[in-house]
């Protein structure tokens, strides 16, 4: 059963500045769906960083040491549990598990020099559903570029999600 997800840009307008990389490129590789269908994005350290669709926190890392490489890691969840994304390099977040996020709520500030985004459909939905990372690198990084929206279908069928702006 496919279903469809208003996203935007993790950044305001102007804040993103261009990419270092897209998935399965870089250092994207490997088994993880956050890290082999990871978007860097590139941006100044200390821009803020804005949940790019409504959900909930299901996983928050917050190293002692804040001068890690990864900084603060955020895996968000949508509401219907059938599809989600992970966000690191941040700064500043102070999250925990079950909180509530909302489409462009502050999440946190960029840590280094870019975000590290990454979305997964999960296929047939939790519990027990297949986490199958996607790819919408070039769409996302259009629209971070013009600030704007994207309806995003998940077909639930192991294929491409369809992407488009509204």
């Amino acid at each position: 059963m496919s279903f469809t997800i208003k996203m935007w840009s993790p950044f305001d307008s102007g804040g993103c500045t261009g990419t270092q990389g897209g998935p399965n490129s870089g250092g994207h590789t490997g088994s993880h769906w956050y890290i082999r269908y990871g978007m860097d994005l590139k941006a100044k350290a200390g821009t803020p960083v804005y949940a790019a669709f409504d959900g909930y926190v299901t996983k928050f890392d917050r190293p002692p040491d804040s001068s890690s490489v990864y900084g603060n890691q955020i895996f968000v969840r949508a509401h219907n549990n059938r599809m989600g994304g992970f966000y690191t390099h941040l700064d500043g977040a102070r999250w925990s598990a079950n909180s509530k996020v909302v489409m462009g709520c502050y999440l946190g500030t960029v840590m280094r020099d870019h975000l590290h985004m990454a979305i997964v459909e999960i296929i047939g939905g939790l519990p027990g559903g297949h986490y199958q990372g996607v790819d919408i690198f070039k769409p996302f990084l259009t629209m971070s570029l013009r600030n704007g929206y994207i309806n995003v279908t998940f077909k639930q069928d192991y294929s491409a999600p369809v992407v488009q702006p509204l």
